[in-house]
């Protein structure tokens, strides 16, 4: 019975302690919480205050820099689009800057072929008091812009997976011109299966197949103007796509042509565009130039900038969603 009673003794004792000892840790913890929670709370606040201040700062340098777009904008089109006296002639170099310029900084937004192959005619045209030299130069400056944009937008598109058929689907193809028959020999073939010598003296039909393989189209090319940097394309379906399409392209393709804007809709909804990628001058003890044209296929449920889908659960559908 004494047993009995010193191991009862025994465990009130350890059972008194440990409530002693959970009261104490929780003194512990409630003497910490009201400081503990005024520094999770600040650092919260600091956290939300932060974050709200980098949105702040977003929001005004778009609204910054859409101001200045804007502006900018508006300071550059006035000249292009006309002079305070009607019968005053804007200066073709100033022109063509300034047609460089709103194709350097707005081309995701306008179509600016129409403004740009009208200042290359102003300068092809130009017979005044300005150097020879000099409205070559502002001619390839302006051509060169162009080929930067197009660049640009090159560079916005992804590749697709590609379908197995003959010929090869490719997102790309790239077709290269030389002034000097002579010398097409000496280029030969590309072992590239995407790029392609066009001969100078004959016409040669090119099939090329979309990257699904449901689109095979039938290209010839004529006329290439190897110093206004243009060339004719003729584009009908080819015989054994899998659809069935009924189709006609018949276009002068110039430097001035960008993806965004100057590309073609097919039935099924296969986009491609072409393109001048560069023109370079090979020989100039000879003036022998290569031009390379290009052909882009765009991705699967792509939209160029300009355009808005007219089905919009399917747009709905390929960004991921659901369409009620």
């Amino acid at each position: 019975m004494a047993a009995m009673s010193n191991k009862e003794a025994e465990e009130s004792r350890a059972e008194v302690k440990t409530r002693r000892d959970v009261q104490f840790w929780l003194d512990v913890v409630m003497k910490l919480t009201v400081p503990l929670g005024a520094i999770v709370a600040a650092w919260l606040a600091n956290h939300f205050e932060q974050n709200r201040a980098n949105l702040q700062l977003i929001n005004q340098r778009e609204q910054a820099e859409s101001s200045l777009r804007a502006t900018m904008f508006g300071q550059l089109i006035g000249p292009v689009a006309g002079t305070k006296d009607p019968n005053e002639d804007i200066d073709p170099i100033r022109y063509a800057v300034l047609a460089q310029l709103l194709t350097l900084n707005f081309h995701e937004h306008f179509e600016l072929k129409p403004l740009l192959q009208d200042a290359d005619d102003r300068l092809a045209a130009y017979r005044g008091t300005l150097a020879p030299e000099a409205i070559q130069k502002a001619r390839s400056n302006l051509h060169q812009a162009a080929h930067r944009v197009i660049q640009r937008q090159l560079a916005q598109l992804w590749e697709d997976p590609l379908a197995k058929c003959t010929p090869a689907a490719t997102m790309e193809t790239t077709f290269q011109f030389v002034s000097d028959a002579g010398l097409e020999e000496a280029f030969g073939q590309s072992s590239d299966a995407g790029t392609f010598l066009v001969p100078g003296n004959s016409l040669q039909t090119f099939v090329v197949s979309s990257p699904d393989c449901k689109d095979t189209l039938s290209i010839v090319f004529d006329r290439p103007d190897f110093s206004s940097e243009r060339v004719h394309v003729l584009i009908t379906p080819a015989s054994g796509g899998k659809v069935e399409a009924d189709y006609r392209f018949d276009f002068d393709l110039t430097s001035f042509a960008f993806p965004f804007t100057d590309n073609a809709l097919l039935p099924d909804g296969n986009r491609f565009a072409f393109f001048i990628r560069d023109v370079s001058l090979l020989d100039e003890a000879t003036n022998t130039k290569m031009m390379r044209v290009g052909l882009r296929w765009f991705p699967q449920n792509y939209y160029p900038p300009t355009e808005r889908p007219t089905d919009y659960k399917e747009f709905k559908r390929a960004l991921g969603g659901t369409a009620n």
